[in-house]
């Protein structure tokens, strides 16, 4: 089965196995880009797309409309050309910031709409909850297994490396920085907040598996089932 991955320049799309990948020279948010590149293929039976605008826990904490806008079209352009070019499987990556913002220890799919989202990153985690709705919408007009993968904290190769990065990759980051200097590394907090973590290198053989079977357009939660506090990591 011949396998598209959109945003193959950026973390997760370089972590996953395809047989044709489309990145930065393709305009996401223009159909016509997203079509031309597409249709220019031969033989493609599923796509993974990660493609979008996201950014680091500080920079998603502004531009909340671009972050709507932009995924959203991105989304819709990337659907509407499966739609069109008779696509039968789609795989869109979401994210947790989809979810309520509380205290609940353990999700599932069925508490994606009970409450809102972080108000920090309003833009970002509303444009993630729009992903699954699109997927519902396009599987009902045009029968597409449109998946939408709520991906939990994804941590690995070509990661962003950083002091605003996620979780795992900034602390590699200062304590290399503090290494390198000779110095000591101050964290904040008291390390108890848990998190469940996914090796991004794992993910290809997982949406393989999600996607041979029918979602209806309904989401999957992606992400290790262990909890680990940030003072374990």
């Amino acid at each position: 089965m011949k396998t598209l991955v959109t945003g193959s320049d950026g973390f997760i799309g370089k972590n996953i196995s395809a047989d044709e990948w489309i990145g930065r020279n393709v305009d996401f948010v223009n159909f016509e880009s997203v079509y031309g590149a597409i249709s220019s293929l031969s033989g493609i039976e599923r796509i993974v797309h990660c493609a979008g605008k996201h950014g680091s826990s500080i920079e998603m904490t502004k531009d909340h409309t671009s972050y709507i806008r932009t995924n959203f079209l991105c989304d819709e352009n990337l659907l509407r050309t499966a739609a069109k070019l008779s696509i039968p499987t789609v795989a869109m990556i979401s994210s947790i910031t989809c979810l309520p913002s509380n205290n609940k220890d353990v999700f599932d799919e069925g508490d994606l709409f009970i409450g809102n989202v972080n108000d920090m990153v309003l833009g970002y985690a509303v444009s993630k909850r729009m992903t699954i709705s699109l997927c519902r919408a396009y599987y009902k007009d045009f029968g597409i297994n449109a998946v939408p993968i709520v991906l939990g904290n994804c941590y690995g190769r070509h990661g962003k490396f950083h002091k605003d990065s996620t979780i795992i990759h900034k602390l590699i980051y200062d304590i290399d920085v503090a290494m390198t200097r000779s110095e000591d590394i101050y964290l904040s907090g008291d390390g108890n907040d848990v998190r469940t973590f996914l090796f991004a290198e794992d993910l290809g053989e997982i949406l393989s598996d999600i996607l041979s079977r029918s979602r209806e357009g309904n989401p999957v939660i992606v992400s290790s089932p262990q909890q680990v506090s940030i003072k374990e990591v």
